[in-house]
């Protein structure tokens, strides 16, 4: 068990962490000790269940590889706390316009295409509203108990996402 110094988790923070959350990048960045953890979001990370009341990936989960989503949204669920909040700002393939997002394409570390409606699937109300109902739960494993509060453009290029976790055991 580790003894956190924080309940707000910051993905792929870099040298931007905010003060009150602890930092976890692929690169060793200079923070206080117990702050950052050296630490690849493609695998689970050093942190036991429900240790976090908030979870933020900013400009983060478009870096991950498209076949890890799910694992991905099952480590975050995993690591919330009931009630406990994931926000993520991401640009997705596409614009607000309709256009290919330039901000996606030209950096080539942008392998993992996220749309709003791709966190549809880790909503269980809306999974189990859906006709392939089954293909979610049955196909892809996806027991994620989240309930997506917000969603949209912050601007032509980027959108965000904010979920709620509702419950702690799966």
């Amino acid at each position: 068990m580790i003894n956190l110094k924080f309940e707000r988790l910051d993905l792929g923070c870099g040298s931007f962490k905010p003060d009150g959350y602890i930092g976890v990048d692929l690169k060793a960045f200079d923070y206080p000790e117990g702050e950052f953890f050296l630490a690849d979001l493609k695998k689970r990370l050093p942190f036991d269940d429900c240790s976090f009341i908030e979870i933020r990936a900013l400009q983060v989960i478009e870096h991950l590889d498209n076949s890890k989503k799910v694992d991905f949204m099952r480590e975050i669920f995993r690591l919330l706390k009931p009630k406990g909040l994931f926000y993520a700002e991401f640009p997705p393939p596409i614009c607000k316009n309709g256009a290919p997002n330039p901000n996606f394409f030209i950096d080539p570390t942008h392998t993992a295409w996220w749309m709003i409606g791709t966190f549809f699937c880790f909503d269980k109300g809306w999974r189990e509203a859906d006709i392939n109902k089954d293909v979610y739960v049955k196909g892809y494993e996806i027991d994620t108990d989240f309930l997506i509060l917000g969603s949209g453009w912050i601007d032509e290029f980027n959108c965000f996402i904010t979920m709620t976790k509702l419950r702690s055991e799966k």
